[in-house]
């Protein structure tokens, strides 16, 4: 069976658990209720809708549609179940001990199952099983008390208010986001962004792009990852050699980060180092699992006095050739971007908010 063909099977299961009747047409389905045509639809979602289709049915579908591409790209990027008794089954969702998990079935569609992780041994375990990836989504969610987008939009919300934005929910927008009283930018519901172009200027766009990349990131690994055998309140994020990088959500709003040396057997951890901050704690594990040489890395200091030495150069030196002066400033920009506290103190400096620091020339 074919990928394309494996999402037009699911789309067809989730449509008829709805009530509504599919048959394949070629490339597309075409969708009936009641023996009333509906409409036909391709899975790209696309659809030309039958004379008399209700409205309501429409909107309907197209929603069916999206939640089934959504489930498909889960099952499709999930890795195979590491049990020898579950190796036909990819997991989707592992938290606090539990695991939703989804096969493909004979006949098409996808069977999901939810489980305990301590009770899977040599043999299938007892599980609660579903057609319905809405069911078994609620199922897991129940059991193991998962977070769900709103925790996602509670924690993004604390690590843009670390970098000076003020965000408030409003009414079709999980997020407003602003700056000095100005709107900068709006999460919506479905997961995208609109920006204020007239308000938001590069470094703005550019700090919250990398604030909600970097928390997406470390929210999906989180959710995915397993309970660290010696400390199950933390999950599991990466490991290599001896050195492992944890995370647990805290009461406050916020994921408190930490890289642990580990015995050979995991059973015990220690020499733990604590972040609150994702990246820093990316570099604090590449660098005691050995990843990168830290002899190579430059602290925030370093990164600043050079950042001095860049400006300095390129207002006092005239003879500079207009390739190596672009060439300077790429380099100051770079590292601007490295540390971002440079660039926002250059701002504060300029409304004499704060007294000068001999950062700037």
């Amino acid at each position: 069976m074919t990928e394309n063909q494996v999402f037009v099977e699911s789309l067809m299961q989730a449509l008829r658990l709805k009530g509504y009747d599919c048959e394949q047409c070629g490339d597309g389905i075409q969708i009936s209720k009641n023996g009333a045509d509906i409409m036909r639809l391709w899975q790209n979602g696309d659809y030309r809708p039958d004379n008399g289709a209700i409205s309501e049915c429409v909107t309907e579908i197209q929603e069916i549609h999206q939640k089934a591409k959504d489930a498909y790209e889960r099952y499709d990027k999930a890795e195979q179940m590491e049990y020898e008794s579950l190796n036909h089954y990819r997991r989707l969702y592992a938290y606090n001990g539990f695991i939703l998990a989804a096969r493909m079935k004979h006949g098409g569609g996808f069977e999901y199952a939810t489980w305990k992780a301590s009770e899977i041994g040599s043999k299938e375990p007892l599980g609660r099983y579903f057609e319905s990836f809405d069911h078994a989504k609620e199922d897991f969610a129940i059991r193991s008390g998962y977070p769900n987008r709103e925790k996602f939009i509670e924690l993004l919300a604390t690590e843009l208010r670390k970098h000076g934005y003020d965000c408030t929910p409003d009414r079709g927008i999980e997020l407003k986001v602003s700056k000095n009283g100005f709107p900068v930018a709006d999460v919506l519901q479905d997961g995208e962004y609109r920006v204020y172009r007239n308000t938001l200027n590069d470094h703005d766009y550019q700090q919250i792009r990398a604030v909600t990349e970097s928390l997406a990131e470390a929210y999906g690994l989180y959710e995915k990852g397993e309970p660290v055998a010696a400390q199950p309140d933390y999950h599991k994020l990466c490991e290599f050699g001896n050195y492992l990088l944890a995370a647990k959500l805290m009461s406050y709003g916020f994921i408190e980060f930490v890289t642990w040396q580990q015995d050979e057997d995991k059973s015990r951890v220690d020499v733990g180092h604590y972040f609150t901050d994702y990246d820093t704690a990316k570099e604090d594990m590449a660098v005691r699992a050995g990843l990168v040489d830290r002899h190579k890395m430059m602290s925030e200091t370093e990164l600043k006095l050079i950042h001095q030495g860049l400006v300095f150069l390129g207002a006092n030196a005239p003879d500079l050739s207009a390739d190596a002066m672009t060439n300077v400033g790429k380099l100051i920009e770079k590292v601007e971007m490295i540390v971002p506290e440079i660039q926002e103190r250059s701002v504060y400096e300029e409304h004499d908010l704060v007294a000068e620091d001999g950062l700037e020339v």
